[in-house]
């Protein structure tokens, strides 16, 4: 029994390595056309500027009445809510001729509203603004002026000055959604953390309304890709937090001969990054700027879809690996399909951009390099004689371990019989081993490699198994 035990864990072995060889033999070569795209996706930020337009007066008394306006442009790309916060309170100079806040009433500083009803106070003490600002649009004026009541006692006042604070925040407009109260106004943002901004970058990316196309091209035998700066990612401009972007990619062949079109992902290298300056005048090394691309692209969530089939052919992190799916590096390209003269495919890439997204990526470049390469047909029919090559080998190799089996059946029936009979017989020929059939010279060398192990072990096996029987029959006698 321990003999069947044996040769079928070899035969399970000789299969396991006819199929790694299979694997192997489906792949390209570097020699095969290809075209590799550096596809773009930008994060988008929320700028604003505040507005205060105010002349300090020599001196101001009850009932003055000072000009001072204040405002918010959104100065970004995105459109966004705005809210301000204010604070008002009396100052003095202290020994150090530095301004201490003193206990004044702040309530005798009055604000003139401008538009009360735009600007509408929330129960956490924020103001805020009832309409979306547009990039480029500036809010109508909280206030045009202030006054100091016209009834305070001005005793303790003198050689004090009075401040207003006004600090402006913003938040995205698009994925996020304000508490209303019953009158439908805007009345918090709820519990999420405002961050200071941090330094603004100015790319050229922009958003693209042109075509994405990647073309097997008639009478070249090269690949031609649209745009021309080989950026397939035109809709994935200025993304924010929340954002879900969709972008059609069009895979065609108007070569005269059909082809196999693959895909993979690669990871942009340092070479597509360049230094550039934030608006503070800082330099933000392209080292910098990779660091935030390479780990944008593992947050950064994608769906391609072959809208032809509508079979999902890479679902996961940008980068290109997930846990079910993966499409990085050339081994693990993934085949798009068999491509007629002037046919084509529509890939659906829908990009969702995660809600915890903060203000350190704002303005960030997350980059992937795409490679579309063709197989021409007669060389993946090529491949597939070498699988069937493997499958022949496999087979031949299963008779071998089937007649191995029978073989050791036959010998330990024949020793009962023998033992029955008073050990009559003379002495038994060993089966005769077999080598398997000569490599098929198309089967790659990790294939043959292990063929040639598995006939060795089996040698050896029945080598002994004979050597065994040759000595029980020498007793015997």
């Amino acid at each position: 029994m321990k003999k069947k035990i044996i040769l079928v864990v070899t035969a399970l072995i000789c299969v396991l390595t006819i199929s790694v060889g299979i694997t192997l033999a489906a792949s390209f070569d570097e020699d095969d056309p290809s075209v590799e795209t550096t596809n773009v996706t930008t994060i988008g930020r929320v700028d604003i500027e505040l507005i205060d337009i105010y002349e300090r007066p020599d001196s101001v008394v009850a009932g003055d009445v000072v000009d001072k306006v204040v405002s918010v442009t959104n100065t970004g790309e995105n459109v966004a809510w705005v809210r301000l916060s204010v604070d008002k309170a009396w100052y003095e100079k202290d020994s150090d001729d530095e301004l201490d806040r003193t206990e004044y009433d702040p309530d005798y500083i009055e604000l003139i509203f401008s538009n009360p009803d735009l600007w509408v106070l929330g129960d956490d003490g924020y103001y805020y603004y009832q309409v979306a600002l547009e990039p480029g649009e500036t809010a109508e004026n909280f206030i045009e002026s202030f006054m100091l009541d016209a009834d305070m006692d001005m005793s303790g006042y003198y050689d004090i000055d009075g401040h207003i604070t006004v600090q402006a925040d913003a938040i995205q407009y698009d994925n996020f959604y304000p508490e209303r109260d019953d009158d439908g106004n805007i009345v918090s943002w709820g519990d999420v953390d405002i961050e200071t901004a941090l330094p603004s970058v100015t790319y050229s990316f922009t958003n693209s309304t042109e075509d994405s196309n990647v073309t097997f091209q008639y009478g070249t035998d090269e690949f031609v890709v649209l745009p021309d700066d080989k950026d397939l990612f035109g809709n994935f401009k200025g993304v924010v937090p929340g954002d879900s972007q969709t972008q059609t990619i069009t895979v065609s062949n108007s070569n005269e001969h059909g082809v196999y079109i693959w895909l993979y992902a690669l990871p942009t290298d340092i070479s597509g990054f360049e230094d550039t300056v934030d608006s503070n005048g800082d330099t933000v090394t392209a080292e910098h700027q990779k660091v935030l691309s390479d780990d944008l692209v593992q947050q950064l969530e994608i769906t391609v879809t072959n809208t032809s089939t509508g079979e999902v052919v890479y679902e996961g992190p940008l980068v290109g690996k997930s846990d079910s799916y993966n499409m990085q590096n050339p081994e693990n390209a993934i085949l798009l399909g068999f491509f007629e003269t002037d046919t084509s495919v529509d890939l659906e890439v829908t990009l969702t951009v995660p809600t915890s997204l903060t203000n350190y990526y704002a303005n960030a470049v997350a980059k992937i390099d795409w490679v579309f390469v063709a197989n021409y047909e007669d060389e993946v029919e090529e491949s597939s004689e070498v699988e069937e090559s493997s499958e022949v080998e496999e087979s031949s190799e299963a008779e071998e371990s089937s007649e191995v089996e029978e073989s050791s059946e036959a010998e330990e029936s024949s020793e009962v019989e023998e033992s029955s009979e008073a050990e009559e017989s003379d002495t038994p020929t060993a089966p005769p081993i077999k080598t398997g059939d000569d490599a098929n010279q198309y089967v790659i060398v990790g294939v043959v490699a292990g063929v040639a192990l598995v006939v060795v072990i089996v040698m050896i096996i029945l080598g002994l198994v004979s050597k065994k029987n040759k000595k029980s029959g020498k007793t015997k006698k």
